[in-house]
């Protein structure tokens, strides 16, 4: 108990009036009728403290306990306190407890978005993948068509190369005709007939 607390002081005044009633009937008082007074006071006294007790100083200190968990952020904890005699209490809870159903609901809400957040972040990764995958296939696609291009070309170079060369092989056989060649050999033994006739007038001279 602590001289600085509300209700310590309280219970304090009301003990202290309590003693002096009682003495002041019992010592000072002659009048039976003023002395029962003071006595009806004392009791009322009484009464009044123990109620001031029960719900003021025990009420607070489980009020207290109950926002501690709040200040934890423990919102499991529910406000079951019994303020059935105590207004300023019962709206001192009330408003703690709407305090902790709408942090909850948003607490709550957060968790769902951030779940359908993580959901669809997901699903955007599983597209990624896919387009890269697509991606990578048609690069493969091309990259085959680009090699199977190169093939053709090769080969077409391959056979042009080989029907250039056939062709200068097979030219000079196919432009000697045959009457070329019989004239060919005219001129040859028209050449050799003259070197023998040359041949004889030398020797007779």
């Amino acid at each position: 108990m602590s001289i600085r607390s509300l209700f310590t002081r309280m219970r304090v005044t009301h003990w202290v009036g309590i003693v002096l009633l009682l003495a002041n009937a019992w010592l000072f008082t002659d009048s039976m009728i003023g002395s029962a007074v003071q006595i009806v006071v004392a009791l009322v006294i009484l009464i009044h403290d123990l109620d001031e007790r029960r719900w003021g100083m025990r009420l607070f200190g489980r009020v207290s306990s109950y926002l501690a968990h709040l200040s934890r952020r423990d919102l499991t904890v529910s406000a079951d306190v019994d303020t059935r005699f105590s207004e300023e209490f019962h709206r001192v809870m009330q408003v703690a407890e709407n305090l902790r159903h709408n942090i909850d609901q948003t607490l709550s809400y957060a968790k769902a978005v951030t779940g359908r957040t993580e959901a669809n972040s997901r699903q955007l990764l599983d597209q990624a993948s896919e387009i890269g995958r697509d991606t990578q296939g048609i690069q493969t696609g091309l990259d085959s068509i680009s090699n199977e291009t190169a093939g053709m070309q090769q080969r077409m170079t391959t056979l042009a190369r080989g029907r250039r060369w056939r062709s200068s092989k097979a030219l000079p056989t196919a432009s000697i005709s045959p009457m070329e060649t019989s004239t060919t050999w005219d001129n040859w033994w028209a050449i050799r007939w003259r070197i023998h006739i040359r041949y004889r007038a030398s020797s007779m001279i």
